[in-house]
């Protein structure tokens, strides 16, 4: 079900952002995040995809593993994928010997907070952003492998 992106994934893991249903996504150009991506990939950003229905990457720094792109198709909320992913990719920063993740999330996406909760992150920072013109803040959360 859940398998790492190749490069011939750039085109979908764009669609699945554009169709995630949140907000800012709308305004998106599908080519200019096909690029997005594939300067991602360039920079050694790790892929996953979820059933041609989610996606979400990572980085790795050090023994630090940075949780990135977490995207469901909107029409697939609230099924348990989001959560597949993270445990997916909390798996993953394990075998990679990773001391710690870390993940930024929006303030107000409630679902995800909870299930990062549930999962022993815990907040360590809050920042506020700007992002396509509103403001909002981000939590900065972190769980110790």
């Amino acid at each position: 079900m859940i398998r790492k992106a190749t490069e011939k994934d750039i085109p979908l893991i764009a669609k699945i952002e554009i169709n995630s249903g949140y907000e800012f996504r709308k305004s998106l150009k599908l080519q200019n995040y096909i690029n997005f991506v594939k300067n991602d990939f360039r920079k050694g950003r790790e892929f996953f995809i979820y059933d041609k229905k989610a996606y979400a990457s990572l980085k790795i720094r050090r023994n630090i593993c940075e949780f990135e792109f977490l995207s469901v198709i909107k029409k697939h909320h609230n099924q348990g994928i989001g959560k597949k992913l993270i445990v997916y990719r909390e798996n993953f920063a394990k075998k990679k010997k990773c001391k710690k993740i870390i993940v930024e999330v929006n303030s107000k996406n409630y679902p995800i907070i909870g299930i990062y909760n549930k999962r022993e992150y815990s907040v360590v920072k809050i920042k506020e952003k700007v992002n396509y013109g509103k403001k909002f803040k981000k939590l900065i959360m972190e769980k110790k492998l």
